[in-house]
C-alpha cells in the first residue's frame, strides 16, 4: 500500500513538473504573440459575431487618432466610413460562411478629425470551445500606397503627354 502510494506521488510530481513547463512556454508563446501585435504596423483587432470590437491593438492610434480604449467595445459602424461599411459587413459575412478561410475587404476608418484612412484588412473566424464566436485579422493603412499609386499615375499621364508633344513636334 505504501509503495503504491509513492508511486502516485512521483507520477503528480511529474505531471507537476510537466504543467508548471507548459505553462512557462504558453507565457513565454505569449509574450512574443504580444510583442508581435505591439511591434506591428497593422492594425491587430477581433469582433464578435455582431461586429463589435473586442480587441484592438495600439497601431490604431497612430491610424485613426483614437486610442485602442475608445474603440473597444464599439459596433464596427462608429469605426468604419459609411461609404465603405458594406464592404467591412460583408466580409463579416464572408467570414460567417467560410469561418476557415481568410478572407480580404478593403474599406476606410473614420479619422478622429473626419477624413477617411484606406485600409487593405485580412480577417478569418475565431473558436472558442470549437463554436465560432467572432473574427479577427489585421488592417494595414494604405494611405502612403494610395498616394503613391496616384503620384505615379500622374508622372505616367505627364510622361504620355510629353511624348504625344515630341511625336507632333516632329
Amino acid at each position: 500500500m505504501l509503495a503504491r502510494q509513492a508511486g502516485i506521488a512521483i507520477a503528480n510530481a511529474r505531471l507537476l513538473d510537466r504543467l508548471q513547463r507548459s505553462e512557462a512556454e504558453v507565457r513565454r508563446s505569449e509574450a512574443r504573440f504580444r510583442y508581435l501585435v505591439n511591434a506591428s504596423p497593422d492594425v491587430v483587432w477581433e469582433i464578435d459575431l455582431e461586429g463589435r470590437f473586442t480587441f484592438v491593438s495600439d497601431a490604431i492610434e497612430r491610424m485613426t487618432g483614437r486610442p485602442a480604449a475608445d474603440v473597444v467595445e464599439r459596433p464596427m459602424a462608429e469605426v468604419i466610413t459609411p461609404d465603405t461599411l458594406p464592404e467591412a459587413m460583408d466580409q463579416l459575412r464572408r467570414i460567417l460562411l467560410d469561418p476557415h478561410g481568410v478572407v480580404e475587404a478593403r474599406f476606410a476608418l473614420v479619422h478622429l478629425d473626419g477624413h477617411a484612412v484606406p485600409v487593405e484588412n485580412f480577417a478569418t473566424g475565431v473558436f472558442h470551445e470549437g463554436r465560432l464566436v467572432g473574427g479577427h485579422g489585421s488592417g494595414r493603412d494604405l494611405t502612403e500606397r494610395d498616394r503613391l499609386e496616384k503620384d505615379l499615375g500622374r508622372q505616367a499621364s505627364e510622361l504620355a503627354s510629353s511624348a504625344e508633344r515630341a511625336h507632333l513636334a516632329r
